[in-house]
């Protein structure tokens, strides 16, 4: 009988002695689990402001395209009234070289003329 308790007390220390082995195999498989998923979580909140970032860049970067095309638009609207106002200016210089012309001829006339 003492032999009985002696092997039950030693099959109960070798019990006792896995079930410690395997809670601290859980332990550990525990605190690696939870370092995962910090990481995880780090990476998670890192891609949502990365995200973030790029949504608040695309909305500037569409305002500036915006404001960009509201330029274009008014420099070409001003590139077509500065083409009109130098066609205009050449017609005003085209007639005002007749009317020299004219003026010279008519001179050149009179001075004929008074010679004659």
């Amino acid at each position: 009988m003492l032999r009985a308790q002696v092997e039950i007390s030693q099959v109960r220390q070798e019990i006792d002695r896995r079930l410690g082995e395997k809670e601290e195999e859980f332990e550990h498989a525990r605190k690696n689990h939870l370092r995962a998923m910090d990481s995880m979580q780090a990476s998670l909140e890192a891609e949502a402001r990365a995200k973030d970032e790029a949504l608040r860049i695309k909305k500037k970067l569409e305002s500036d395209i915006n404001e960009m095309e509201i330029a274009l638009d008014h420099a070409n609207k001003a590139h077509a009234e500065a083409k009109k106002a130098i066609k205009r200016s050449q017609g005003n210089l085209a007639e005002v070289n007749q009317v020299r012309v004219l003026t010279k001829v008519r001179k050149y006339v009179w001075q004929i003329i008074s010679l004659s």
